[in-house]
């Protein structure tokens, strides 16, 4: 059917599949070739890399939320305080954490955004690869974007509020 603007069929953006986005802002030089090398053999799907503060705050923020997952490097508390700040606009995303062993406040925090996985800075990012894919096959065939975990299993949650 044609529109006062023309085609209306052209004019239906088609569905981007979802994106992995990467935040890595403070990140070593060594450990980003790392990250990226096992990232571009292991994963298939888009992979957005942000180095900024405010270009992961728009991007979190932006509609329509194509982001499937969110891998973020946390160097210290007042980074986490900004990503907790974040938490309601990543609500359906799956989160993996890039956490420094240094800081142990920093994986207290950490359970207030519900990880998916938390890895260290210093490995060769094998793992998390794995885990970005194993993801992505996920969403892949249930054909939908998975819920991400938001406190346990209903018993763990009922558990934990009742005392």
């Amino acid at each position: 059917m044609d529109t006062p603007c023309g085609n209306a069929e052209t004019e239906t953006a088609p569905e981007r599949p979802p994106k992995t986005v990467l935040f890595i802002e403070g990140m070593a030089h060594v450990s980003v070739a790392r990250l990226r090398e096992q990232i571009g053999k292991n994963i298939s799907e888009m992979v957005e890399w942000l180095f900024e503060t405010e270009a992961f705050v728009r991007r979190i923020r932006r509609l329509p939320r194509d982001i499937e997952t969110v891998v973020l490097f946390i160097a210290d508390g007042r980074r986490m305080s900004e990503v907790i700040a974040l938490k309601d606009f990543m609500e359906n995303i799956r989160l993996v954490l890039i956490l420094s062993d240094e800081d142990p406040s920093l994986r207290r925090d950490a359970r207030h955004l519900c990880p998916s996985y938390i890895c260290p800075p210093d490995g060769d990012f094998r793992d998390l690869a794995a885990v970005l894919n194993k993801i992505q096959l996920r969403t892949r065939s249930i054909g939908r974007r998975p819920s991400p975990c938001r406190g346990g299993s209903p018993g763990y949650r009922k558990a934990v509020d009742d005392g």
